[in-house]
């Protein structure tokens, strides 16, 4: 009589976790649905800007520093030069992520630089100098 009750016990326990695991994938999956549907309705009458026959990347690049300029950065990367622009919402990190401004960067640092290229100009949003 007591093994009948404890595996009618742990059958039910059993049907009640299984019950209840697909209660919550239905769940999930009906939230993944509502974002979505969320996303699309914000895009829905927006257009989203022409680039004009140019190409924008959003691209990150590996490079030394060439030269120095008051809010620009000329670098070499794969035998090329690029011209890396800076704005007030460039972020500037060292290679331990600290913060670091703008004067520490020199001639010669090798530098990660994430951004939007635009032909051979980079509008960074970060910079990372990795010989500091």
């Amino acid at each position: 009589m007591k093994n009948k009750m404890r595996n009618a016990i742990a059958i039910s326990g059993m049907a009640l976790m299984l019950g209840t695991s697909g209660m919550a994938l239905d769940a999930s999956a009906n939230t993944l649905e509502r974002q979505n549907f969320r996303h699309e309705r914000n895009l829905k009458g927006k257009t989203l800007p022409k680039n004009n026959g140019v190409q924008r990347h959003r691209k990150g690049l590996t490079g030394i520093i060439s030269s120095v300029s008051t809010d620009s950065l000329t670098i070499s990367y794969s035998s090329k030069d690029f011209t890396v622009t800076t704005t007030k919402a460039t972020r500037l990190f060292n290679k331990t992520w600290q913060n670091i401004e703008f004067s520490a960067l020199q001639p010669g640092d090798k530098i990660v630089i994430h951004g939007i290229l635009t032909d051979n100009t980079l509008a960074a949003r970060t910079i990372r100098d990795l010989s500091n």
